[in-house]
């Protein structure tokens, strides 16, 4: 099977890492794509955040949730910066059921599910903004080079 795809959402503003989850992937897979999104991420001397964008019919590997755990200590462990959310894009109602379970049992609020790629950028966009308030020197102050993905 091939590799997971990872890229930058937006070429411009590399403020977000997309990373397209097939149908059907094992824990191995997410874990190399996971290491291709933190490369990404620590290329850059800002915040970075991920937008997982999963199949429609995505079938999640058995361990699911401590999946979900062990990606982010690694995040924590490997990224200069792991304060980006990771924003799950999905209709899936388990995996929405997961991630909610996820975030109240281990405490983790910087992961987030919307169901369309447009709320995720949205999303992306306010955490931006809000980052910007903290780190007036990063270059992409003009909202129009958002959201251009």
């Amino acid at each position: 099977m091939p590799p997971i795809p990872v890229r930058w959402d937006d070429e411009t503003t590399k403020i977000a890492v997309y990373m397209e989850l097939p149908t059907v992937f094992t824990t191995d897979e997410f874990l190399a794509a996971q290491d291709r999104t933190m490369d990404f991420a620590n290329s850059q001397p800002h915040r970075v955040h991920l937008i997982i964008h999963t199949a429609p019919t995505l079938q999640l590997p058995r361990g699911s949730l401590t999946l979900l755990t062990t990606a982010e200590k690694r995040a924590q462990d490997k990224m200069q910066d792991a304060g980006g959310a990771v924003v799950l894009v999905s209709q899936n109602a388990i995996a929405h059921g997961i991630i909610n379970l996820a975030r109240k049992a281990t405490g983790i609020d910087r992961w987030q599910i919307v169901s369309t790629l447009e709320e995720a950028r949205v999303v992306i966009a306010q955490l931006h903004a809000e980052y910007l308030k903290t780190r007036p020197q990063f270059p992409f102050t003009d909202d129009s080079k958002l959201n251009k993905g």
